[in-house]
């Protein structure tokens, strides 16, 4: 079973945003009150549903260090601009430049194969060309930043191995209850064929019994010899 599109999506944002722990439970439940398609979800989609979680868990927050780094530091009085100053220079002129179109190169399905499959060898990941091409269909590789693009991939892969290890632990547990049940279902039928095979010998045993018995009577009347 694939994990929905919409839980990898908002697990590699939080992700990104520090913001760990939410479980598939939460983000579904979250999903279904937004009336949001988790198969097929647009980025506003996915924004919202992590704006739905992030209020609902308010304690989930980026920790005071992390925050520090986002901080702007206040210009000291030596960085301050003098404005007086700047108005009365004169303005240069400033001849436009015409900036020549970039030419951007689309990047091929193998080839994001081959991201995916790469990122995840350095990870440790071990992975078949079927998962690393569902993976790699999930991630929208145009325009972005190469440190960006790579973090999400991590995302992707870490939620994936997540859901592998889970559906594994699922088919141990089945196959456990499979072999436990054979067992059960073994024993009663050695049991039934014991209790079967011991009536059988009582029935012969009682039989002898009653044919030596006889025996013993039979003789008896040859010598005449009351019982």
């Amino acid at each position: 079973m694939a994990l929905p599109v919409l839980v990898t999506r908002v697990r590699a944002t939080l992700h990104k945003q520090n913001r760990k722990g939410f479980t598939q439970e939460q983000i579904l439940s979250a999903a279904k009150e937004l009336g949001i398609d988790i198969d097929n979800p647009t980025a506003e989609d996915t924004k919202a549903v992590c704006n739905k979680l992030v209020e609902t868990n308010p304690d989930n927050q980026p920790n005071a260090s992390e925050l520090e780094a986002l901080t702007v530091p206040t210009p000291t009085s030596e960085e301050t601009v003098n404005t007086s100053m700047l108005e009365s220079l004169p303005t240069p002129e400033i001849t436009p430049e015409v900036e020549a179109p970039r030419q951007e190169t689309a990047i091929t399905p193998t080839e994001k194969v081959l991201i995916v499959g790469t990122q995840a060898k350095i990870l440790g990941i071990e992975l078949s060309t079927a998962e690393a091409e569902s993976i790699a269909n999930q991630i929208n590789f145009q325009k972005r930043d190469t440190d960006e693009l790579l973090e999400e991939i991590k995302s992707f892969l870490i939620a994936f191995i997540n859901h592998r290890e889970n559906q594994n632990q699922q088919q141990v547990l089945a196959t456990f209850g499979e072999i436990i049940q054979h067992a059960n279902a073994s024993n009663q039928r050695v049991s039934e064929a014991l209790s079967s095979q011991f009536q059988s010998l009582s029935v012969q045993l009682e039989e002898s019994r009653n044919h030596f018995k006889s025996s013993v009577r039979s003789a008896l009347k040859c010598f005449a010899i009351a019982e």
